[in-house]
């Protein structure tokens, strides 16, 4: 039901402010917006949806969430009054936010509020308005969220000067990143915590790796910490009691949480081998690149992806395994299929075999060294299928599925 506060049109609400009508947007100045792109406005009015607004439980202070963009029709409006908001705080205007409910669409005269500062996600994302409520009391209407990392946020919109953001996080940096919310679970990190910079020097480290980052502050030690708010979004622990974390992250965490967060001795393997990764990486490791075969990324993620590769085509054991083989069978030929090169191709095929690493990627150990037993021979199109979906395929799977 439809609170008796809301019972004010967009357009009169607007015109109750003395702005002009919005049209189709979710905002208006006292002039045309064209005219207020080049200063010639006094006054910017927005509207914030009732079930938008967040209440940082710490400060007890106003927030509402602008993301920047959004896959869906809405993409438009979203970008409207992010470039409005722009241009309301190059002019230094008088900011108003009127209060709007979700679902009548109606507004609330009794709810107009000041915009007093604005933050802006590191990677321009979305920015955080913070609303003077005037001595008005929003907990029927505010969610109550831990809003303390708002406060190292820069006020200016960073696109400008960055307009190549950081890239989505990684399978790799988010795997890192549930494995430290996980250990800190019952006993949550706070944005300061030595934990969290020593994860965002090795995410760092890792984006050079991988390619992504030049250094610096690619993930800084606040990027990280939002990330472990992302996660609680998650956990069934922390929403039971009523609580939401933040809801904004990649899709990719909800398969992350899936995969790992009721697994925890698969997490900190597979996080033990990432870090063991990156703090020993040099450029002559061999993993420093994919080997562009095309192959889908583990579920581990593209690190752990090459630690595999490298493993699988080291040249001394790809020697050994293949010389084992033609000791015991006379030949070489495929673990799954039995297709033999050489009985096919004749003197041409002799020698051509892939050889695959059989250990499963989360139980390989950091430094541990591959063994000739840890390896079987496939052929190009087996190895390929093994390799063809992100859980990738064990050699029983791959037999089973052959069309006999």
């Amino acid at each position: 039901m439809t609170p008796p506060i809301f019972t004010t049109r967009s357009n009169a609400a607007y015109g109750h402010v003395r702005v002009r009508p919005p049209g189709q947007h979710w905002f208006a100045f006292d002039v045309l917006t064209s005219d207020a792109k080049r200063g010639g406005a006094e006054l910017f009015a927005m509207t914030v949806w009732n079930s938008g607004i967040s209440v940082d439980i710490a400060t007890g202070a106003y927030w509402y969430k602008v993301p920047r963009r959004k896959d869906d029709s809405s993409q438009g409006h979203r970008t409207a009054l992010w470039n409005a908001i722009a241009v309301a705080k190059k002019y230094n205007l008088p900011q108003l936010a009127i209060l709007k409910d979700r679902d009548s669409k109606r507004c609330s005269l009794e709810h107009i509020f000041d915009i007093v500062n604005v933050k802006y996600e590191e990677d321009a994302s979305a920015c955080w308005l913070r609303l003077d409520a005037r001595g008005k009391d929003l907990s029927a209407f505010a969610q109550r969220l831990d809003l303390s990392y708002l406060s190292d946020l820069a006020s200016q919109d960073p696109s400008p000067e960055a307009p190549s953001r950081n890239a989505a996080w990684s399978r790799d940096e988010l795997i890192l990143a549930l494995d430290l919310y996980v250990r800190y679970r019952k006993s949550p990190l706070n944005k300061g915590a030595p934990e969290i910079d020593e994860l965002s020097q090795v995410l760092n480290r890792l984006g050079v790796i991988l390619g992504v980052s030049s250094g610096g502050t690619y993930r800084n030690a606040n990027g990280v910490y939002m990330k472990l708010m992302n996660f609680k979004r998650l956990d069934p622990g922390y929403t039971a009691l009523g609580r939401r974390g933040l809801t904004r992250g990649n899709g990719d965490e909800v398969r992350v949480w899936e995969l790992f967060s009721h697994d925890s001795v698969r997490l900190s393997e597979a996080a033990q081998l990432i870090r063991h990764g990156v703090l020993t990486y040099s450029e002559e490791s061999g993993i420093s690149e994919g080997d562009g075969s095309g192959i889908e990324e583990a579920e581990e993620g593209k690190l752990v992806t090459r630690i595999h590769r490298h493993r699988e085509r080291d040249p001394r054991l790809v020697r050994e395994a293949k010389a084992q083989a033609l000791r015991k069978h006379g030949r070489l030929f495929c673990a799954a299929c039995s297709f033999d090169f050489s009985e096919r191709y004749g003197a041409i095929g002799a020698g051509i075999i892939d050889v695959h690493h059989t250990t499963p990627v989360h139980t390989m150990q950091p430094g541990a060294v591959t063994k000739v037993i840890d390896l079987v021979l496939l052929c190009s199109n087996c190895h390929r299928i093994v390799h063809s979906k992100r859980q990738w395929l064990t050699l029983d799977e791959v037999k089973s599925a052959l069309v006999t």
